[in-house]
C-alpha cells in the first residue's frame, strides 16, 4: 500500500483514478491532446511557409480578388437589407 505523501507526489490526473488504475485515461487524454496540438502546429507552419513562398503569385492575387468580391457582395447585401428595414420602418411610422 502506498503512503499518502507518496500519492500526493503523483500528478492529479494519475491520482484521480485510484484505486482501479483508470488514471490511465488521464494519460491518454494528455497524449491525444498533445498529438492533436502537434499536428495542428505542423499544418499551420506548412501553410504559412507555402503562403510565404507563393507571395505575389497569380494564385494569391486570385484569392485576394475573390475575397474582396465576396466581402463587397456581403456589404452590399447588408446595406440593402438595412435600407429595406429602414424604409419599412419609416413607412410604418408615416402610415400611422
Amino acid at each position: 500500500m502506498t503512503s499518502e505523501t507518496q500519492l500526493k507526489s503523483y500528478p492529479y490526473f494519475i491520482r484521480a483514478g485510484e484505486p482501479r488504475r483508470s488514471g490511465l485515461i488521464g494519460w491518454a487524454i494528455i497524449i491525444i491532446s498533445w498529438t492533436v496540438l502537434y499536428f495542428w502546429g505542423v499544418t499551420q507552419l506548412v501553410d504559412g511557409f507555402l503562403d510565404w513562398t507563393s507571395y505575389n503569385t497569380v494564385n494569391v492575387i486570385r484569392v485576394a480578388v475573390t475575397v474582396a468580391n465576396a466581402v463587397s457582395s456581403i456589404e452590399e447585401g447588408l446595406s440593402n437589407i438595412h435600407n429595406g428595414i429602414f424604409s419599412t420602418f419609416i413607412v410604418m411610422i408615416i402610415s400611422r
